[in-house]
């Protein structure tokens, strides 16, 4: 926690270790409470610190002395935007089909108005960013703002999505490369595609960062060269788009309009990704990112869904809406620029999962230091010194729910939009939090109140448009959040945990108290007995003592 003064000086005491009476490792301490000397547990109670005890340091001395962390401010803004680029952009293949599904000729002004609303998102993001630049995303913004349990809520969420990303993102890339290679096996390529990620994770974000900044340039220009090729086709063959134009919508023009933007919103998932990787990147490189991800969404998606609606039909768009980018490739271009264009989706994709891959890495570990996850996902390895069991972990999770759901990943696909919209609703929450409890942090982007609270509206009517078009899709995503909701609050509570345990088994048989009593009592005062550091907003010995 970072308390910022109106000078911005910190000061931090670090608590070594504890001054009590104990009998023991696990025998009852003396604590001289009212005046009177009282027995209470070590675990309860470790123990009041002498003065003399106390540790006060500088924060740039904290920052000298902070843990090992190998990639941090090696990401330039080529870098940094790639891996979130990635993501962004992967929405493209298929959102386009999904708008103009339900939105028909109106699927343009539906993407625009969602690169509206991005845009005031963009100033959210950047104001939470860089007034905590600590990865995180919505988890370390609420830790700053609210409590430790609503952000660990949210720090489950963005878990929740990128589980969801890779093995959603996995799955459509092997069936992509199928279109390629006859035969493939999907199946067990999905899971070796998400085992060759994990190894390049282990090997260092930087490495990372360069193959997702090649697959980022290719997907680039084969869109430029998509939308180059199908607006001349285009202009060669207006007969489409003016039959387009007159197609009935499905619905009246205010709903259709609605639901294509609520719909379309999932077209920007991902842009939460940099927030996750922040420390990484280079100093003022953050806002850039956010910008650069915004102006290619923006320029994309609305472009790409005319050039659809140049090229094919309502009834083609409707029928291919999970590939029409490669479709309208093949309509426009032949055989072999839709095969490019396929090859480009399978690539993209791939660099979907990588970046799943880089976000749950920044965000697990901020959960590990704060312990909300267990300290040995923080072990290194001799190598390359990067924390090798977060992506061996994250593998693991990620394949068990593929194998699972046998491979058909469709209401995962449902509980990622949900996912993103609710994280995206906590990230303007926190913020506007933020502005009211911590206004005098400095920060280098500042977003206006209109724009905190119109951007939390959009957001808010884009979760309730999806809700009410897939209302089934809110089982699935109790489920899948339960799961890791479960997770997280064992961590939580693994004290009162104990404690039970201790309860039952103190009716249990002596000989059973003799083997886990002490053990558990010891496995409780290792828990406490935890170092503190206190960030106060003057070096004021008083305030910290």
């Amino acid at each position: 926690m970072y308390a910022g003064g109106a000078e911005q000086t910190t000061t931090f005491c670090q608590i070594e270790h504890v001054a009590i009476q104990s009998g023991g490792s696990h025998q009852p301490s003396l604590v001289h409470i009212s005046g009177q000397d009282v027995d209470v547990p070590k675990y309860e109670f470790p123990g009041w610190v002498p003065p003399s005890e106390l540790q006060f340091e500088t924060l740039e001395a904290i920052d000298q002395k902070s843990l090992h962390h190998p990639s941090r401010g090696c990401l330039s803004e080529i870098y940094a935007t790639s891996i979130a680029g990635n993501d962004v952009t992967s929405s493209s293949l298929y959102i386009v089909g999904v708008t103009s599904t339900l939105a028909g000729q109106l699927s343009p002004l539906c993407l625009i108005l969602v690169g509206c609303v991005l845009y005031l998102i963009k100033a959210v993001a950047g104001e939470a960013g860089t007034a905590i630049p600590l990865n995180g995303g919505a988890y370390n913004l609420l830790l700053n703002t609210t409590t430790k349990p609503v952000a660990a809520l949210a720090a489950c969420l963005l878990i929740l999505s990128y589980v969801a990303t890779a093995v959603v993102s996995a799955t459509e890339c092997l069936n992509y490369a199928a279109n390629l290679i006859p035969g493939l096996d999907t199946y067990w390529g999905t899971i070796i595609l998400l085992a060759f990620f994990a190894v390049l994770m282990i090997i260092g974000i930087s490495e990372s960062a360069q193959l997702a900044t090649g697959i980022f340039l290719v997907h680039i220009s084969t869109m430029c060269f998509l939308i180059a090729i199908g607006t001349t086709y285009m202009i060669a063959n207006p007969i489409i788009i003016t039959e387009n134009l007159r197609e009935p919508l499905k619905y009246d023009w205010p709903l259709s309009l609605m639901f294509g933007f609520c719909v379309g919103m999932l077209g920007v998932t991902g842009f939460e990704t940099s927030a996750n990787y922040v420390e990484e990147t280079q100093k003022g490189v953050y806002p850039k990112v956010l910008f650069n991800t915004w102006l290619i969404s923006m320029l994309l998606n609305p472009a790409l869904s005319i050039v659809c609606m140049g090229v094919l039909d309502m009834n083609s768009m409707e029928s291919h809406h999970r590939d029409v980018l490669a479709k309208v490739a093949y309509d426009s271009g032949g055989k072999y620029f839709g095969l490019w264009v396929s090859a480009d989706a399978s690539i993209v994709l791939a660099g979907s999962v990588l970046t799943a891959y880089v976000g749950v890495t920044g965000l697990v570990r901020r959960l590990t230091l704060d312990r909300c996850l267990p300290q040995f996902l923080l072990a290194e390895n001799r190598f390359r010194r990067t924390n090798h069991l977060i992506p061996l972990t994250f593998f693991a999770l990620c394949t068990l729910m593929f194998v699972l759901l046998n491979g058909d990943v469709k209401s995962l696909a449902n509980v990622y939009s949900l996912a993103f919209l609710l994280v995206m609703t906590l990230v303007i929450a926190g913020t506007i939090i933020l502005k009211y409890k911590r206004q005098f942090i400095r920060r280098a982007v500042r977003a206006s109140w209109p724009t905190c609270f119109a951007a939390l509206a959009f957001v808010l009517i884009a979760l309730a448009g999806n809700i009410v078009l897939a209302p089934t899709h809110l089982l699935w995503f109790f489920i899948y959040f339960g799961i890791v909701a479960g997770l997280m609050l064992v961590m939580f509570e693994r004290i009162r945990i104990l404690k039970w345990f201790l309860y039952f088994l103190s009716q249990s048989p002596q000989h059973m108290q003799d083997r886990f009593s002490g053990v558990t009592l010891m496995a409780m005062d290792k828990i406490r007995s935890q170092k503190v550091v206190f960030f106060a907003s003057n070096e004021n010995l008083e305030v910290c003592i």
